[in-house]
C-alpha cells in the first residue's frame, strides 16, 4: 500500500493559524473565525440551492430593477436543516461568550418549536428588502435585534452556497446599487483588484460585486473631499472612511499581493484598523 499523504489545510485556517503565531493578542477572534469556518463548511454541503432564482430572464429583470435576486421565499428553507444551523450557530457563540445564557436557552427552545422560529427568520431577512439608494433601512425590531449575529451564522451556510453559485456566472453590471445584489445586505469589507477595481463584500453571503472606488459605500457621496483612505503598515489592509456620514469600510489590496482576499482572514487582520477608525470618530 502505498504511505497515506496528509490532507493539507485549506488555506484561510492556514493563514488563520500564522496569524495567530504572529499576532497571539488576537488568538480570541482568529479562535471564534475557525469555529465559524467549520461550521459553515459542516452544514453548506447539506443544503441546496435555490435553482428556481436561476432563471436568466428573472435575473436580469431583478437586476435593472434595482431588486435583489434572492426574496425569503426563494431561499426554499429546510427548516429540520435550518434547526440545526441554529441550534450549532448558538452552541458557538454561546461557547465564545457572544450570545447570553437566557438567549441561547431562548433560541434552542425555539429551535425545538416547528415552525415557530419562522417569522423571526423572515423578519430579520427581509430588513433588507429595500435597496440602499432609496434611502435608511428601519432598524430591527428590539425584540430581534439582540439575535442578529446568531441568525447571521445560522443563515450564512444557506448564502454563501447561493452567492457562490451564482454570482460568478451573472453580468452583475445593471446593479447599481449599494447593497448585495443576491441577499440585499449592506457591504462589511471591499476589495481592491490587481486593476483598480473596487468590489463590496455582503457582510451576510459574502458576495461581491462592483462598486465606484470613488464613492461611499455607505451613503453614496462621491465628494472627495469628505473622503478618507488610510492604510495599516505595509498598505495591504485599508480604511476608506467617510466625513459626510461618518461610516468607513474596511478593505484589502490586491496589487502585487501574494494572494487574494481571504475574507475571514482579512477581517480578523484588520482588527487594529477598526480600533484605529473608531477612535477617530467613525462607526
Amino acid at each position: 500500500m502505498p504511505p497515506r499523504t496528509e490532507r493539507s489545510e485549506p488555506r484561510d485556517v492556514a493563514e488563520l493559524r500564522e496569524l495567530r503565531r504572529r499576532h497571539p493578542e488576537l488568538a480570541p477572534a482568529i479562535d471564534l473565525e475557525l469555529d465559524l469556518i467549520g461550521l459553515l463548511r459542516r452544514l453548506q454541503a447539506r443544503v441546496p440551492l435555490p435553482v428556481d432564482a436561476f432563471a436568466p430572464e428573472r435575473v436580469l429583470a431583478r437586476l435593472e430593477s434595482g431588486r435583489r435576486l434572492l426574496d425569503f421565499d426563494d431561499i426554499q428553507l429546510e427548516w429540520s436543516e435550518f434547526r440545526v444551523s441554529l441550534r450549532e450557530a448558538a452552541d458557538l457563540l454561546r461557547h465564545h461568550e457572544i450570545l447570553d445564557p437566557a438567549d441561547h436557552q431562548h433560541m434552542a427552545a425555539l429551535s425545538r418549536q416547528g415552525q415557530a422560529i419562522e417569522p423571526m427568520v423572515r423578519e430579520w431577512y427581509d430588513a433588507s428588502a429595500a435597496p440602499l439608494a432609496s434611502g435608511p433601512r428601519p432598524p430591527l425590531s428590539s425584540a430581534l435585534e439582540p439575535f442578529a449575529t446568531l441568525l447571521t451564522v445560522a443563515m450564512r451556510p444557506f448564502l454563501v452556497g447561493a452567492a457562490l453559485a451564482m454570482l460568478p456566472r451573472l453580468d452583475l453590471s445593471a446593479w447599481q446599487d449599494r447593497s448585495c445584489p443576491l441577499c440585499g445586505a449592506e457591504p462589511d469589507f471591499c476589495v481592491i483588484g490587481p486593476d483598480g477595481r473596487r468590489d463590496l463584500v455582503c457582510a451576510r453571503c459574502h458576495g461581491r460585486w462592483t462598486w465606484d472606488p470613488a464613492a461611499c459605500p455607505h451613503c453614496g457621496t462621491d465628494d472627495r473631499a469628505r473622503l478618507r483612505r488610510f492604510a495599516a503598515s505595509g498598505g495591504r489592509h485599508v480604511v476608506f472612511a467617510c466625513d459626510a456620514c461618518h461610516r468607513y469600510i474596511k478593505g484589502y489590496d490586491e496589487r502585487g499581493a501574494p494572494r487574494g482576499l481571504l475574507v475571514s482572514v482579512d477581517a480578523v487582520a484588520t482588527l487594529p484598523l477598526d480600533a484605529a477608525a473608531i477612535q477617530q470618530g467613525y462607526a
